[in-house]
């Protein structure tokens, strides 16, 4: 039974090890950037998250988000599971679906929270936003 319990904590261990060591590099580190970014009012540091093709209509909706904080209250990753992508079953391993809620404070100091979800695709230069957070489709 021991055995069993050191096994199963063995596990534990390893697997936030491992999240740890890759959140800096995963698909929710550009979204990190990104929100830092609007916050420091860093327009170009904040496009640079973005995906290439997705920046120039982006543009001005990020700029005017300038200066709003952000706080990251929950952060969901969802990609093809390990077993999934062992068996050949995963869809497209180089998009990973990010679910975010937010507490917001406008720079006139209202404050609210919301949830959103969008893509991350990882291109050879790493993780990108497929477009902005909150920024509306179309």
């Amino acid at each position: 039974m021991v055995v069993l319990w050191a096994l199963g904590a063995l596990c534990v261990v390893v697997g936030a090890v491992a999240d740890y060591r890759t959140r800096a590099s995963g698909p929710e580190a550009p979204l990190r950037t990104y929100f830092a970014a609007v916050t420091a009012e860093a327009l170009d540091a904040a496009l640079a998250e973005l995906l290439p093709e997705a920046r120039p209509a982006a543009a001005a909706f990020v700029a005017e988000q300038l200066g709003n904080q952000y706080q990251i209250l929950g952060l969901g990753v969802r990609r093809p599971s390990l077993l999934d992508r062992l068996l050949g079953r995963a869809g497209d391993r180089d998009r990973a679906r990010l679910t975010v809620q937010l507490a917001i404070t406008l720079v006139t100091g209202e404050t609210w929270r919301t949830t959103t979800t969008l893509w991350a695709r990882r291109t050879a230069d790493g993780w990108y936003l497929e477009r902005a957070p909150l920024q509306p489709p179309g």
